[in-house]
């Protein structure tokens, strides 16, 4: 499936990178900006301050000097900056608040009158001076930065600096710094998307391997390069993953031609005998006999497909699934007593050496058939006049059961293997007992789903020992 790109992880991971990088670099401008301003408005109030103490200062240092002399003498020695001086006096009447301005031609404007809120708050100040920024009136000389001093009681010192080389430098910093963020946005953003690309490419890699994986072909992997980190981990989890689904398949697949084949020899057969019978007319006997033959191989394949179904049921089972309380010196006794007949008729001794009481959580009816099989097994290779011997123990961990036979034994080299469906271990033993190599897969499963383990010694020709052992429950008596 072809995903848009607008709904690629690649594309969602890449805009919030971008907001986020876009946010933090507004905030980090705004600092470097408001830094900028600040200090540029820290200049401004410094020279301000500079301009009131030399006015100041030519005023009250010589005798006979007046405020108009001062003034006219500041504004020739920082003529290069051309400030804006006056000085006010505070009138007692509210309506008309100025009772004397004092200024020269160049300084005086009559928009550069401040508010009388101002003027008091500065002559309250005690000589401390007040700065203000002041855009209220229209100056030809564009907006000012005010310094307020008070120079003695109702008399205040009102310079002001045009902000028009101030407003400029900010504007080329402000440009300057909203230039360089989109710059950098840009290529951190390319990069961004360069380092998401390059981290989510196994993700990629993993959807084109998936694509490519079929039950014909598991053998695709993807490359890890040793990566340690989370992409790593899933990569590896999915390598995994598909070497599971390679182990499975191919099981499935030599279940499927098992059961193909253990099926065709039965079918074949029947088919033989109902051509051979049809060819020609034949006796009430013959056809009996064909009948039987063919009731034996139905009979043959019914067992086949309900020990499959066994064994599909008992997929989905474990431990944890079984709740019901199951008495296993009961059970075998039950089954013990339906063997008795099968083999006396074999000549064969079954005895019963020891039964304890053993409670287990489990399947009684997947316990019942777990000691058939095994019991049938031990009857079916053990020759005529043997023994096969049961006994039912325990310890403080596990229910031990044992069932011994003196039969013709199990090769060393195929122990290994004897759990594995449709495995028998010679096809003249196969053909003899009429199994096909399910019942001990059977008992594997059934052993697996309740937790237990299973142990075979064998020795060929003096007979083959089982011992199963089940963990018993807390309150097991």
């Amino acid at each position: 499936m072809k995903i848009k790109k607008t709904r690629s992880l690649i594309f969602k991971l890449t805009v919030w990178y971008v907001v986020f990088l876009s946010i933090i670099i507004v905030i980090i401008g705004a600092i470097i900006f408001g830094s900028y301003r600040n200090s540029l408005l820290n200049e401004l109030d410094i020279k301000l301050g500079e301009i009131a103490d030399e006015l100041n200062d030519a005023y009250w240092r010589h005798r006979g000097v007046s405020f108009l002399d001062a003034i006219e003498k500041v504004e020739n020695e920082f003529r290069r900056v051309a400030p804006h001086i006056l000085i006010v006096k505070i009138a007692h009447d509210k309506k008309n608040f100025l009772e004397k301005v004092i200024h020269t031609g160049n300084s005086y404007d009559k928009n550069f009158i401040l508010s009388r809120d101002l003027y008091c708050r500065s002559d309250r100040s005690d000589l401390n001076p007040l700065y203000v920024t002041w855009d209220e009136g229209s100056m030809r000389s564009s907006h000012l930065r005010v310094i307020l001093f008070p120079v003695k009681r109702n008399t205040i010192l009102q310079i002001g600096l045009s902000l028009k080389s101030f407003y400029s430098r900010t504007s080329q910093v402000l440009i300057l710094v909203a230039l360089s963020g989109i710059l950098f946005l840009v290529l951190a953003s390319a990069g961004g998307n360069f380092i998401i690309r390059k981290a989510l490419l196994p993700v990629v890699n993993v959807a084109q391997t998936a694509n490519q994986i079929s039950t014909d072909d598991l053998s695709h992997r993807i490359e890890t390069k040793k990566r340690t980190d989370e992409i790593g981990v899933l990569v590896e989890t999915f390598n995994e993953m598909i070497t599971r689904l390679d182990k499975s398949v191919k099981k499935i697949k030599r279940f499927s031609g098992d059961v193909s084949h253990e099926l065709r020899t039965p079918l074949t057969n029947i088919r033989g005998e109902i051509e051979v019978s049809l060819r020609k007319e034949r006796a009430f006997d013959e056809y009996k006999k064909t009948l039987n033959s063919v009731l034996e191989e139905t009979h043959h394949m019914e067992k086949i497909i309900d020990d499959l179904l066994l064994l599909s049921r008992t997929e989905s089972l474990n431990k944890e699934t079984l709740t019901e309380e199951v008495s296993l010196d009961e059970v075998l006794l039950q089954v013990y007593e339906r063997f008795e007949q099968p083999a006396s008729k074999k000549n064969i001794h079954l005895n019963i050496k020891k039964v304890t009481p053993v409670t287990i959580k489990g399947q009684k009816a997947l316990i019942a058939r777990l000691f058939s099989n095994l019991i049938d097994n031990a009857l079916q290779y053990t020759k005529e006049g043997g023994r096969v011997d049961l006994s039912l123990n325990k310890d403080r961990e596990y229910g031990i059961l044992k069932i011994s036979d003196t039969g013709i034994g199990i090769p060393e080299e195929s122990i290994p293997f004897v759990f594995d469906r449709f495995y028998v271990v010679e096809q003249s033993r196969s053909k003899e007992s009429g199994g096909v190599g399910l019942g001990l897969s059977i008992v594997k499963r059934i052993v697996d789903i309740h937790g237990a383990v299973i142990h075979i010694q064998s020795q060929m020709n003096k007979g083959t020992d089982f011992e199963i052992r089940f963990p018993l429950n807390e309150k097991s008596p």
